[in-house]
């Protein structure tokens, strides 16, 4: 009786942990996918902000002035980076 007692409890308690991990697992998986869609969100409107950009340098500037504008930044990015 004491065996089937210990056995039931022991059972219980593995179910509770095994409970509580698949909750924080959720708990997880649910704040990495919010985090996931908030980035997404960054980018796309970092994105937009580049577009517009874009639009606007190649309306100011012609395509060789553009090339050697682009030239000069990723050197300089370059030798930040380096």
């Amino acid at each position: 009786m004491i065996d089937a007692t210990l056995d039931v409890r022991s059972r219980t308690e593995t179910s509770d942990v095994n409970a509580n991990v698949l909750t924080s697992s959720i708990r997880q998986t649910a704040m990495a996918v919010d985090k996931a869609n908030r980035l997404e969100a960054m980018c796309a409107t970092q994105q937009r902000e580049l577009d517009a950009l874009r639009y606007t340098l190649n309306e100011m500037f012609d395509e060789e002035t553009l090339g050697e504008i682009y030239s000069r930044f990723m050197s300089r990015l370059y030798s930040e980076v380096n």
